[in-house]
């Protein structure tokens, strides 16, 4: 009886010697987190929510679109005030006049760290781009509003 109490009471001993406590992580935020912050709403007017058509005549070949994108990164939130981003590169999950579904999301920020001018639009989508609002500006986070945001859309066409 006594060895089995003396070896019950090493068991409990290394379980409690073994056992890590969990301790919750805080949020994963990056550089979208440190962006000021505005709305992108879809209830404005129509007229100032249709972005650029694409062009069939560009300067820019696909494959000089796709070098600029290269420090262009797309950060999609889960949460407002851009909270909990995944930040891809713009050239690895964005195709030229293509609807781009990234499931929903509750901010969004195009990262340029140079702040250059880009030789594309992109856009966010409601309902698989069903409608699409072009990005105002770079390097802000904003909060989508006043729909089901799914998508992304990228149009041949300079922005900003």
């Amino acid at each position: 009886m006594r060895t089995s109490f003396v070896a019950l009471a090493i068991g409990l001993f290394a379980q409690a010697v073994f056992a890590i406590p969990s301790i919750p992580q805080p949020p994963t935020t990056g550089i979208a987190a440190t962006f000021p912050v505005a709305e992108l709403r879809l209830d404005i007017p129509a007229r100032a929510r249709v972005p650029p058509l694409a062009s069939s005549s560009t300067s820019n070949s696909r494959s000089e679109v796709r070098r600029q994108a290269s420090s262009t990164l797309l950060a999609i939130c889960g949460d407002l005030n851009c909270q909990t981003c995944a930040e891809l590169p713009v050239e690895n999950i964005l195709f030229l006049d293509e609807c781009t579904a990234v499931g929903n999301y509750f901010s969004t920020a195009l990262i340029n760290p140079g702040n250059t001018s880009l030789p594309f639009t992109i856009s966010v989508g409601v309902d698989f781009c069903e409608e699409i609002l072009p990005f105002p500006a770079q390097n802000t986070c904003f909060n989508v509003i006043g729909g089901n945001f799914n998508s992304f859309f990228e149009a041949d066409e300079p922005s900003f």
